[in-house]
């Protein structure tokens, strides 16, 4: 199996920032984090269900496709 290793950064908002922004830009940025969590979590999902061989076979790839 290959090495998938990932770069990780820290991004870091002060308080007083996010408390200065209006009730709809706070909703906008939760909404768009949560957006893009529940989109890794399907690009996660999807990359665990496909089958990772080069069994190319019909009876073998179709069922695992469905």
């Amino acid at each position: 199996m290959t090495n998938r290793s990932i770069e990780m950064f820290q991004l870091t908002i002060p308080i007083q920032k996010v408390k200065h922004l209006s009730d709809e830009d706070r909703y906008t940025y939760y909404m768009l984090g949560h957006i893009f969590n529940e989109l890794m979590s399907l690009q996660k999902l999807v990359g665990f269900a496909l089958p990772k061989h080069n069994d190319m076979r019909p009876s073998r790839l179709k069922p695992e496709l469905s």
